[in-house]
């Protein structure tokens, strides 16, 4: 059940007068409160649309910090309608599409009848300068979203929710999220970030769903199989496991559920086609779909082209005199392989020259009068294809299908018009980004991956390219000559050396020690390790020559003492300590180096898209970001000061966001705060992500660890077993 309140609360009424702090991504907030007795106390709780000048209604219970004393813990608070002038104006300005400034003008206009002007004849907001005919909507929707946020919390608490998830369900409902909620609570663990089945079974339990209604089963069963697909990449579950998993998550204090019950569930999913029952495996019908129909297309694509040998050997002379190079021969080889087949992969490490074989395979499509496309999974990756391989055409898979937010313009009824198709970072296709580009690919035509397959595998479920190669069905030329100018690099040694379980040779640095090699180690205690990146970004990395824009903290987690958000923090300080503007997304500042979270198709702006925040204009309630486009020009994209919870500071980042992309300079922490993360693809990845220079900060042990722990093939998937004929 729904926990009860332990002790009877109480009502405060006052106004805010000040915010004294204000967590935006979680919406906990310390306020001092005036009170009609004009006392000031101060109140603490989630509170996420606290504004200053407000007047609020606060329950709650008097408790006494140890540090601060008395304060006011809210339980729940209503804000009512403000009605004098300062209230209004604190209102209005937190609108988006008007600042501080325009709220003052349009309260001084209207006076007393704002609200209503608001609420029934909303186009004489006209009349105020500075509103025009495309602003107004924006700030009609932002008025009226205000106002059902605020109902939508008081029905949240009623059900023992914290008002932080209000705004992510808002969004994702709109005006009908009471209405959606009560028809099924469940949704909101599939459909609202961070929700969860847990919090999602408190809900239906407060609104009287029973614990054995089959709507609970369902979204227990649901909810394990996305689970394993989103945390652990797997396209599906061993019933047993599934069964396993569903019972922990049905099971409460005062309830066990039947196991039968579960196992029901499950069959009449599957008879009614949204589950796939195979061989006690359970699949959710979108990943069965996509691996049936990924393996037949990728078998279908196989097959030999014709070609005349004496041509092609005459060709690569002719391209090795013009580009002043010397193919090695497992190169020649691929280039020979990718000109007489319609399918193949070319796979490798970092320095084995599997740029220079792109830009040979585009050189020579080319000269074949085909029509090609290069693309890769990021923006980054894209435009890595355009520097090193010479192509400027090269694009994001989303962007070459035409994604719209919902789905690809381009499918097998509508295939992309292209006759050659080069595809890098194979490793970071997951099942389903597979299935949609080999769909819309035309049956003719030839295609060449290229990937690393010991790097991290896809974000989402699938380990497609290991199944690929796997299969034994597809060709495939495995790179392992590294360049001699190449070799001699310490980065690429320690790369080789994680690669194979061995423990990397690197140099240790000290605080006096002048570096002679690009692969370095600061050994130092997991305490340190903050003041240890303090120092390389604050000092030594800045003494080498490199500048700020050069280096790149990688950490391969967000929460800890060394994972991102604490990093982040670290460095924006050291780099960018200027005062901070308060935003719906934390604290940002001008010059901010962040990333883009997630695609963005009305901006044009993608998931690891990095760029600088140049300008915060709190009084118009926007923020100017800087990107690179693809020729290395500016491209400002104006956010709204509420859409910055798509970006996030971009100091220190995943490594699993680092794919696809390389550094002049790469930071990596690590240590045993870590401990679930070390692994060796992941500091594989990492170190293959610097270009010049790679320092690790950290203890020995967790390294140790990493390096000696492969996790890489434990995925669920049958398509290697598909594209075998094996299934």
């Amino acid at each position: 059940m729904l926990a009860q309140q332990s002790q009877q609360t109480e009502k405060l009424c006052g106004s805010i007068c000040r915010i004294t702090f204000k967590a935006e991504d979680s919406g906990y907030a310390v306020l001092k409160i005036q009170t009609p007795e004009f006392e000031v106390v101060t109140a603490v709780g989630i509170i996420p649309d606290a504004q200053q000048g407000l007047d609020i209604e606060l329950n709650g219970e008097w408790v006494r910090h140890p540090k601060w004393g008395q304060q006011f813990k809210v339980l729940s608070y209503h804000m009512p309608e403000p009605t004098q002038e300062e209230g209004m104006v604190a209102f209005l300005s937190c609108l988006d599409g008007l600042g501080e400034s325009k709220a003052q003008k349009i309260v001084e206009y209207f006076g007393e009848n704002t609200f209503r002007v608001f609420s029934e004849d909303s186009t004489r907001l006209l009349e105020i300068p500075g509103i025009g005919k495309k602003t107004l909507p924006k700030i009609l929707e932002s008025f009226q979203e205000k106002k059902e946020l605020s109902r939508l919390i008081g029905f949240l608490h009623e059900l023992g929710v914290s008002a932080s998830y209000a705004k992510r369900i808002y969004e994702e409902y709109g005006d009908n999220a009471i209405g959606c909620i009560k028809a099924n609570p469940y949704l909101l663990a599939e459909e609202v970030r961070g929700f969860g089945f847990k919090r999602a079974d408190e809900v239906a339990r407060g609104l009287g769903i029973g614990v054995d209604a089959s709507v609970r089963i369902t979204a227990a069963i649901f909810h394990n199989l996305k689970e394993a697909a989103n945390r652990n990449g797997h396209c599906f579950l061993p019933l047993n496991d599934l069964l396993f998993s569903a019972k922990a998550s049905l099971t409460l204090p005062d309830y066990q559920p039947c196991e039968q019950e579960i196992v029901q569930q499950v069959s009449t999913l599957s008879i009614k086609g949204v589950l796939v029952e195979e061989n006690g495996r359970i699949y959710l019908r979108s990943y069965h779909q996509a691996e049936l129909e990924l393996s037949a297309t990728l078998r279908s694509l196989c097959g030999k082209l014709e070609l005349e040998c004496e041509d092609l050997e005459d060709w690569l002379i002719d391209y090795e005199i013009e580009n002043e190079i010397q193919l090695a021969t497992q190169q020649r080889e691929a280039v020979k392989l990718a000109a007489s087949n319609n399918l193949m992969v070319i796979t490798g490490g970092a320095g084995v020259g599997k740029s220079t074989i792109s830009k040979a395979i585009l050189s020579y499509w080319h000269s074949q009068k085909k029509r090609v496309v290069a693309i890769a999974p990021t923006g980054k990756a894209a435009q890595r294809i355009r520097e090193v391989a010479d192509f400027p055409d090269a694009s994001t898979i989303h962007r070459l299908l035409g994604w719209t937010g919902y789905s690809f313009l381009h499918y097998k009824d509508n295939p992309l018009d292209a006759d050659a198709f080069l595809i890098d970072e194979g490793s970071m296709i997951d099942l389903k980004l597979a299935h949609a580009l080999f769909d819309a690919i035309p049956p003719h035509a030839t295609v060449v991956i290229v990937g690393d397959v010991n790097q991290l595998p896809s974000v989402g479920a699938g380990n497609v390219l290991r199944d690929i190669i796997d299969s034994e069905e597809i060709p495939v030329v495995r790179l392992t000559e590294i360049f001699r100018q190449i070799a001699k690099s310490k980065i690429i040694q320690a790369s080789q050396a994680i690669n194979e379980g061995y423990f990397p040779n690197l140099e240790k640095l000290g605080r006096d020690s002048e570096p002679k090699t690009d692969a370095l180690w600061i050994p130092c205690s997991q305490g340190q390790i903050p003041e240890a990146i303090e120092w390389l970004v604050n000092d030594k990395l800045l003494n080498m020559g490199y500048e700020e824009d050069d280096i790149q903290c990688l950490s391969p987690m967000h929460k800890g003492d060394v994972g991102n958000i604490e990093l982040n923090k670290l460095i924006q300080q050291a780099w960018n300590p200027k005062y901070p503007i308060q935003s719906n997304c934390g604290i940002f500042r001008e010059g901010d180096r962040v990333i883009q979270t997630r695609n963005d198709y009305n901006k044009l702006v993608f998931n690891g898209d990095i760029g600088n925040i140049v300008e915060i204009d709190k009084d118009e309630n926007i923020a100017l970001i800087c990107y690179p486009d693809f020729d290395g020009n500016d491209r400002f994209i104006e956010y709204q000061l509420s859409d910055l919870k798509d970006v996030m500071l971009a100091y220190s980042i995943s490594v699993h966001r680092s794919q696809g992309s390389e550094f002049p300079v790469v930071i990596l922490p690590v240590s045993m705060q870590q401990y679930m993360m070390l692994q060796r693809n992941l500091y594989y990845t990492g170190v293959t992500r610097g270009k010049k220079l790679v320092v690790i900060v950290g203890e020995e042990k967790p390294l140790q660890i990493a390096v000696q722990t492969n996790r890489v093939l434990n995925r669920n998937t049958t398509l290697r077993e598909r594209l075998a004929g094996n299934l």
